[in-house]
């Protein structure tokens, strides 16, 4: 598939390493097509940043560029390359087969730290789905992005958190225009995740230094 040329030249290669990993997961075809389109819409972006690009923190000034994104620039910057993830198996995802023997031991009820490495894994297989509203999948993406970020630096309970907000956001129906309209017809948003769709809806993006202000451990969302 050829691309237009981007504007800065200097960001080309970077733009094909992108393209690249977006090749690499439409090749495997099912729920990594979605990933694949994540990865194209940022070999856009890239291809259409007027600056060079010169660090991960340099490229989250342009939109579609969160704190993931911008590890993997670094990563590009370090080596000459991103690494290929795993693909998604989806013979994987439907956990072990129930009906094992309990015999009479009494199951006990998750924790909310079990509930958050749960989720934990969770947000790995829902990264890319697609949100119901469409003008609602950059945001969900934003607060995926975050999560990916809290939960690489060990913070479980405000990656989950993060993560809760992302599929509470793919799942509205209509499109969210500000943090007040998601308080107000989305489950599960609070007045600090408000405080963050705000934020995305102005720049384009959420700052993860703000992810440890706005859901910080053990905090709601």
């Amino acid at each position: 598939m050829s691309h237009k040329p981007a504007v800065n030249s200097t960001n080309e290669k970077l733009a094909l390493a992108f393209d690249d990993l977006a090749h690499y997961e439409f090749e495997h075809g099912g729920q990594n097509t979605p990933v694949g389109a994540s990865y194209s819409k940022i070999a856009r972006a890239i291809r259409d940043a007027t600056d060079e690009i010169t660090s991960g923190e340099d490229a989250m000034q342009y939109r579609d560029i969160g704190p993931k994104t911008a590890a993997m620039i670094d990563e590009y910057f370090a080596r000459g390359e991103i690494a290929k993830p795993p693909t998604k198996d989806a013979t994987s995802l439907g956990g072990s087969p129930r009906g094992g023997k309990v015999g009479h031991q009494r199951r006990r009820s998750k924790s909310r730290s079990d509930s958050d490495d749960d989720e934990s894994k969770r947000h790995k297989e829902r990264i890319g789905e697609k949100a119901k509203n469409a003008m609602n999948q950059g945001m969900a993406n934003a607060f995926e992005d975050l999560a990916e970020f809290e939960f690489n630096r060990g913070h479980i309970s405000a990656g989950a958190s993060c993560s809760k907000v992302a599929r509470s956001i793919r799942d509205a129906n209509a499109e969210i225009t500000s943090g007040l309209d998601a308080m107000e017809h989305v489950r599960g948003i609070g007045k600090k995740s408000a405080v963050m769709i705000d934020e995305y809806l102005k720049t384009g993006r959420i700052a993860p230094s703000d992810t440890a202000k706005y859901v910080g451990e053990g905090s709601g969302t």
